[in-house]
């Protein structure tokens, strides 16, 4: 890809039917971050984690996990999620070319599902009925993605079904 104009679309296609095996990933423990829980809930006792990796094909291509903070939870709007079991905890997954964060979007790790999921957006239907879970196809690549790499998360097709999350045409 040197030389070449890139996007993110393009780096996700570069790598889309990767697996753990085609990443180098490192796991370490931030210091000085907020816990990424909703609500305001106390952290717990486990210092939140952030982790890297990168393509061993195309080594400029790298992923990023970090908490979120409570701030930016903040205007974060609830999302049912009743066929998911579990505490949800918030975080970043960052796409990297060549060290530089090149897209950025929120997911939320399901412990119970072993998987995290982009966090949607909740569009009203007016009718009382409850709100649509709208995520972004990059949105949906780039966690799915990320959930390949990360040797603790699972079965990220499955989970996915399962929210009732649905993915926005286009």
């Amino acid at each position: 890809m040197g030389g070449v104009q890139v996007t993110v679309d393009g780096i996700l296609d570069s790598c889309e039917n990767s697996c753990a095996d085609d990443w180098v990933y490192w796991v370490y423990i931030c210091d000085g971050v907020e816990s990424g829980r909703p609500g305001g809930e106390p952290p717990g006792p486990v210092q939140p984690v952030c982790a890297r990796a990168v393509y061993r094909p195309q080594r400029e291509i790298g992923l990023a996990w970090s908490p979120a903070g409570e701030s930016e939870l903040a205007s974060l709007p609830a999302w049912p999620a009743p066929a998911l079991e579990g505490e949800c905890v918030y975080h970043w997954v960052e796409l990297l070319f060549d060290g530089a964060v090149v897209d950025r979007h929120l997911a939320c790790w399901f412990d119970a599902a072993c998987a995290s999921l982009p966090v949607p957006r909740a569009e009203p239907q007016g009718d009382g009925r409850d709100p649509l879970l709208l995520v972004s196809r990059r949105a949906y690549r780039l966690v799915r993605l990320a959930n390949e790499v990360d040797p603790e998360c699972t079965d990220f097709d499955a989970c996915f079904a399962r929210s009732g999350i649905e993915l926005l045409q286009g």
